[in-house]
């Protein structure tokens, strides 16, 4: 979801996207400090991805949640070509 919320939504309506977050996830049960701990790792994740993007000017470089940056490759799901692929990674 934040991640949504950064990529995909204009700078002017962030604060208020994230508030929308915030309060989704507060209905659905979840505590405030993990809401926040959660938020600030996703934005600082995708700070550094957006920096590791622009520096090595990769486009497939993921940024998990620890920060790592890692490999990633996007397979459209196409039954056939799905199923050859995931015989061939298992």
């Amino acid at each position: 979801m934040v991640d949504r919320t950064i990529l995909l939504s204009n700078l002017a309506f962030y604060n208020k996207n994230i508030e929308l977050i915030i309060e989704i996830l507060k209905d659905n049960g979840y505590l405030l400090g993990m809401i926040f701990n959660y938020i600030n790792k996703r934005i600082k994740s995708l700070a550094i991805k957006k920096s590791t993007m622009t520096h090595n000017n990769t486009s497939s470089d993921f940024v998990d949640m620890d920060g790592v940056v890692r490999n990633l490759i996007v397979f459209p799901y196409i039954k056939s070509i799905f199923n050859k692929i995931t015989k061939s990674i298992n």
